[in-house]
């Protein structure tokens, strides 16, 4: 009786999300007689005025002669996880949605290698010219020659630092973490946002795009963390070199490293995580997905072709960083200069130029004042540039399982039951057990 009733609940949760089109034979129409293609509430939150995703939606079904985008809502009150779970279920049933995000979501390299993720790559040689995309966006989520998600915007996620102290770096290592640390004893920790103990390891396994069986980079970071956690004040402001090493950065725009240098008062650099490549700009988008198992594979790529359009992104998106060439560069040239803008005065029958400099948000809440600044320089554009081109994806190398095997033993270290090199043999002979059961 238990087992028929775990049965039936499993079909209930799939059966919620049939409506995708996956599991049906028929075609679900609009009542206005177009074909609907269905989208997770989760890639587009309707309920979020400034998401791209659901304003690319609306305008979609204004204008798209043969498909309507229908958004699966979250039921009122229904938490995101239960809907997260429900969503996975049927996912894995060949049901679901025609179209999702889960490229925060730890399931993303099992999703590619298992075929649940349609390979886009066939549609983008059909209908994109790539030379009008930057490549680190359009191929974010490529793997083996194959296209797994495109997003409509993204930002960059980085670490920032004195330029006092990493120069002209673009990237740095375990190992160059612990010297700058041993150079600079007036600093105090490595950074405030993840002060606590084992919160860099963390970051380092994550953000850092680790490669788990470089145990001596392994090492470097749990020793690292050992030696170097702690949290600020909440009254004190973390400032690199004067009491933190780096700090953690949203990067939209080259306005933001104007914006920093102004609010630290001094020249950063944005060094990136750890990362023993050291190429540790992360870059974060919403990835959309297509169901391989959809019966609307050409209306859920309709709806992504729309999303990167010239038309949907130089309306939409305004806040966070274009996937499109043209639209990049032209952003790089308005930030570049004084704002200007022509406007007509009634007094004097004419139309005159008005220029304007730009605000610094940050700078401007810390201080309680306006900040301004006529432009980035072109030092601050060639940086940005460089941290955009040179961003990756980490959605691929992500393996929960093993984050959670470290940070068990490490445990040991950090309480002292342990010592260092007990950990990490301890941690080479479960890896290799883990690694051989997976083959």
């Amino acid at each position: 009786m238990l087992k028929r009733r775990m049965r039936i609940a499993l079909l209930f949760l799939i059966l919620c999300f049939l409506p995708a089109g996956c599991g049906k034979d028929e075609v679900r129409r609009h009542e206005d007689g177009r074909i609907i293609v269905t989208i997770s509430d989760l890639a587009a939150n309707s309920d979020y005025e400034y998401d791209v995703v659901a304003k690319g939606v609306t305008l979609f079904n204004q204008s798209n002669p043969d498909y309507y985008v229908e958004i699966l809502e979250k039921e009122n009150g229904q938490e995101v996880s239960d809907y997260a779970q429900r969503e996975r279920l049927a996912l894995s049933t060949n049901a679901g949605p025609d179209i999702f995000s889960n490229n925060t979501d730890y399931m993303f390299a099992s999703d590619a290698e298992n075929g649940i993720m349609e390979d886009l790559m066939p549609y983008i040689e059909r209908d994109l010219n790539p030379d009008d995309f930057l490549e680190c966006s359009l191929f974010a989520y490529e793997k083996d020659g194959k296209v797994f998600a495109l997003e409509p915007s993204f930002v960059i996620c980085t670490m920032v630092g004195d330029e006092a102290i990493f120069g002209e770096r673009t990237g740095w290592s375990m190992e160059d973490a612990r010297q700058i640390m041993e150079a600079n004893p007036q600093i105090a920790l490595y950074m405030n946002c993840y002060g606590n103990e084992g919160e860099f390891l963390r970051s380092f396994l994550f953000q850092g795009d680790a490669v788990y069986t470089d145990y001596n980079a392994l090492r470097e970071a749990v020793y690292f963390d050992k030696a170097y956690h702690g949290s600020l004040p909440e009254d004190v402001m973390a400032i690199p070199r004067e009491n933190v090493m780096v700090e953690q950065a949203n990067i939209y725009d080259p306005l933001d490293l104007v914006d920093l240098e102004a609010l630290y008062e001094k020249k950063i650099v944005p060094i990136g995580y750890v990362n023993e490549n050291k190429q540790g700009n992360y870059h974060e988008g919403k990835a959309l997905s297509i169901n391989a198992s959809s019966k609307q594979k050409e209306g859920a790529w309709e709806f992504l072709k729309f999303l990167l359009s010239e038309e949907f992104q130089r309306e939409c998106v305004t806040i966070e960083i274009s996937p499109r060439k043209d639209i990049f560069e032209e952003r790089l040239e308005y930030y570049s200069k004084p704002i200007s803008y022509s406007l007509f005065l009634e007094e004097i029958g004419e139309e005159v130029t008005v220029t304007e400099n730009h605000s610094l948000n940050r700078a401007s809440n810390a201080k309680r004042t306006t900040v301004e600044v006529e432009c980035a320089s072109k030092e601050q554009i060639d940086k940005f540039r460089l941290m955009v081109e040179s961003s990756r994806t980490n959605c691929f190398s992500k393996d929960y399982k093993v984050v959670d095997l470290i940070r068990e033993e490490v445990d040991f270290y950090f309480s002292g039951e342990r010592t260092l090199d007990d950990v990490i043999n301890n941690i080479q002979k479960r890896l290799d057990l883990y690694y051989a059961e997976k083959q």
